[in-house]
């Protein structure tokens, strides 16, 4: 069996890790490919793929330590995916996440990257307005359930091939089979536009 490569990006709820083994509800201690941890900058602790906190990402008190905080407007951090996992390769994408309300038919984008507009090249996480909770690849997804405001989540997605799983607080909680094809070339993307915290 292939080991999974993991995209740990830990936002203001949770960082982002990319690693091989199962999604953890705590920091990811075996190949990790990036680790956004928010803990007061936008470094990659563990990769080459520090990014940049763009239209005033702040910082508060996340699920451990700090998180990146976002103002539902246009708040967003970005960063190269240098070494991410690409085409249908097996990956895990985990983070903690806390979700505040939001307005009528927009969405929580929390994290992701690759072709976004572009059929089965994109590989995301996020809730709708009303917090189901879903991961896309652009064009097909896989839905969890609702998440409520105030309180942290620990939220991961695992592929292998085509086939994906998604996670809540430690518990698969829907699983499925989607073309995956995640474009190269792409920047990762950590609460765009979204009222979200992401923390480590």
């Amino acid at each position: 069996m292939q080991a999974l490569t993991w995209l740990a990006l830990f936002w203001m709820i949770l960082p982002i890790a990319v690693g091989q083994s199962a999604p953890q509800r705590g920091p990811i201690s075996v190949g990790r490919v990036s680790w956004w941890p928010g803990e007061g900058s936008a470094a990659d602790v563990v990769g080459p793929n520090s990014g940049t906190l763009l239209n005033g990402v702040g910082f508060d008190t996340g699920a451990n330590g700090s998180a990146f905080t976002f103002d539902g407007v246009d708040d967003y951090v970005e960063a190269p995916a240098l070494g991410l996992p690409t085409g249908n390769s097996d990956r895990t994408l985990e983070m903690w996440v806390w979700l505040e309300p939001i307005s009528c038919c927009t969405l929580y984008f929390f994290a992701g990257y690759g072709g976004f507009g572009s059929q089965s090249s994109s590989y995301a996480l996020g809730a709708y307005s009303d917090g189901r909770l879903f991961f896309s690849q652009w064009g097909g997804g896989i839905l969890g359930p609702t998440l409520v405001t105030g309180r942290w989540y620990h939220v991961a997605v695992t592929s292998r091939g085509n086939s994906v799983s998604l996670y809540l607080d430690g518990n698969l909680v829907a699983s499925g089979t989607l073309t995956i094809q995640t474009a190269s070339g792409s920047a990762f993307y950590i609460g765009d536009r979204k009222s979200t915290r992401l923390n480590s």
